[in-house]
């Protein structure tokens, strides 16, 4: 028997060798990449007209884009147009508040500058103090007391600074438009605390301080058409005659259809007015007359009596 040892060779394994266990997560990584953008060229495809369709495959194939194609588009996705039907439940809006200059006129037109204000009084944190309506004769901006404080301070005309710096932001907005403006100003049914002022007087000078901040900001002299106040008269609460949502300042966007019938209305007054003059100037001319015949009847009475 042989006794030779027997010998073991051992292979030491490298460990280096091959990928590590984090290599098929950059593998499924690059292959995730890579089908998410052929779904977005399928996609693509699918969604475009069969002219972008093949000025994209083109690209693709050659490298060059024709410029009468996608290269004058902001999408490559047709946008739809804007309806000219009256329908509301058809009628698609106008995204592009830069349209909206000149005057607005049309229902439509209102909606996308009422979407146009309350976007800038989101801005400025001024949502709960301003609403804003439309309607047939134009677009009405109601501003109230909120959660920032009252509007006026108790008793007087004078503004809180936070009501000032909201309608300085508003008036830039307003500008863009060349609209007849009307400012109302609203109190609540509570009796004024003074023997000669009344609320008459309180509600037309609040108006007219909300005026003066809208002209300071940029509001034209000539925008403003009407500036009045209306007392307790036109409550929006009806239950609370008292309640603090009367206080308040409208601001009456005017479409031109309303315009022209205010304006009307005041045309015809020097007419009145003249009339009224003509009929004070007939009584006094009466009333003359009637004078000087009793002081000619009182003279003769006076003449001595020849027998």
């Amino acid at each position: 028997m042989s006794n030779a040892g027997v010998t073991i060779i051992k292979k030491r394994q490298n460990k280096d060798s091959g990928l590590s266990h984090g290599g098929w997560k950059v593998a499924m990584a690059d292959l995730m990449i890579s089908m998410m953008c052929l779904f977005l060229i399928l996609w693509l495809l699918s969604v475009m007209d069969t002219k972008d369709s093949s000025d994209l495959v083109e690209y693709f194939q050659t490298g060059k884009l024709q410029t009468d194609g996608l290269g004058n588009s902001i999408s490559p996705i047709p946008l739809q147009e804007v309806a000219t039907t009256n329908n509301e439940s058809d009628m698609r809006r106008i995204d592009d508040n830069s349209l909206i200059e000149g005057e607005v006129d049309s229902q439509q037109e209102l909606e996308v500058f009422a979407r146009l204000i309350e976007e800038h009084i989101e801005e400025i944190q001024g949502m709960g103090s301003v609403q804003v309506t439309v309607t047939p004769q134009g677009l009405k901006i109601l501003i109230s007391d909120s959660a920032q404080g009252q509007m006026f301070y108790r008793g007087g005309a004078n503004m809180t600074p936070y009501y000032q710096d909201l309608l300085l932001h508003l008036a830039p907005v307003f500008k863009r438009v060349t609209n007849a403006m009307v400012i109302t100003g609203h109190t609540d049914a509570a009796r004024y605390a003074g023997a000669k002022t009344t609320n008459w007087e309180l509600s037309a000078n609040r108006a007219n301080q909300a005026r003066y901040f809208l002209a300071q900001g940029g509001v034209p002299n000539e925008q403003i058409f009407q500036v009045s106040g209306m007392a307790d008269t036109a409550p929006v609460n009806f239950d609370d005659p008292k309640s603090a949502d009367n206080r308040r300042i409208e601001v009456f966007i005017l479409t031109s259809t309303a315009q022209k019938q205010l304006s009307q209305v005041y045309k015809n007054l020097p007419k009145m007015e003249a009339a009224g003059k003509d009929v004070d100037q007939k009584a006094m001319d009466k009333i003359g007359r009637q004078e000087r015949e009793a002081a000619k009847a009182a003279l003769d009475n006076q003449l001595p009596i020849s027998y």
